[in-house]
């Protein structure tokens, strides 16, 4: 919306419930490191880049909730729109590259001290190409429907 009023509705109504989403995905790392530790290993380790990216990602999304409104210059809120942007499409393509790659598989393999060794990813770009592009229609689809029900 160009409307300010409307774009401030929209962020009031999905900044509580944003906030709750970040312990989620912290409490399923946690979760997943207490039941499979080497799982847990194997899937961090070989995607430390794009969990680092990830994290930058969910860090824009409080930080622009919060700083959008502390001023009413119309520059400043632009760079906070942009930066909301950034933080829930950024999240998005890394967690649907994520998934992509493990339903692709991921080359690892452990020796017998239980060391982890990768191998090159060999992945299909219209692959991750389409479950990246069904990742963000799917939580495009997600977020339109909570405000739809909330607003």
């Amino acid at each position: 919306s160009k409307d300010d009023d409307d774009r401030r509705l929209v962020i009031n109504s999905v900044g509580p419930v944003w906030e709750g989403n970040q312990v989620w995905l912290i409490a399923g790392a946690g979760a997943l490191f207490a039941a499979w530790p080497l799982v847990y290993a194997a899937a961090f380790s070989g995607l430390y880049i794009p969990m680092v990216v990830l994290l930058l990602g969910l860090f824009l999304r409080p930080v622009g909730f919060d700083y959008r409104s502390k001023l009413a210059d119309p520059v400043w809120r632009r760079w906070w729109d942009r930066a909301l942007v950034a933080g829930g499409l950024i999240p998005a393509l890394i967690l649907g590259a994520a998934i992509g790659l493990v339903m692709e598989g991921l080359p690892f393999r452990f020796d017998t001290a239980l060391r982890l060794h990768y191998g090159a990813f060999d992945f299909h770009w219209g692959w991750l190409i389409s479950v990246l592009a069904t990742a963000i229609t799917l939580l495009l689809l997600h977020g339109a429907g909570f405000l739809q029900a909330k607003v």
